[in-house]
């Protein structure tokens, strides 16, 4: 449905702009060199509403195209739209300690799988 810009088979859940200013980075010119920014912020990705948007290539080095957006959970469960795509994923993993190694593994499986 996020894909799809809010709708599913037909039916509008969620407004095109809602989905576009979701999936849009809000941290804008606010300052990335601060300890708390760093911590928050991976390399590459800024901050839209309740995800990480990559905003350039090759700063991260995860695969994945300018516009992706992706969510994390405490316990390895994550999501990846990516628009360009046309690619959304989820895992679902129950493992706090390995969430990182996991989502690069994840990350990196699903783009090798692409055929472009």
């Amino acid at each position: 449905m996020v894909l799809n810009g809010g709708a599913l088979d037909d039916v509008r859940i969620l407004g095109a702009g809602t989905v576009a200013h979701m999936s849009r980075d809000h941290f804008g010119p606010i300052s990335r060199d601060g300890e708390v920014a760093r911590w928050l912020l991976v390399p590459g990705y800024g901050v839209g509403l309740g995800v990480a948007v990559r905003l350039a290539e090759g700063e991260h080095p995860m695969p994945g195209s300018v516009g992706d957006y992706y969510r994390g959970g405490a316990f390895g469960t994550l999501f990846l739209i990516d628009p360009k795509r046309n690619l959304i994923a989820v895992a679902m993993i129950n493992q706090a300690s390995f969430m990182e190694r996991h989502m690069r593994l994840f990350r990196t499986l699903v783009c090798q799988t692409l055929a472009e």
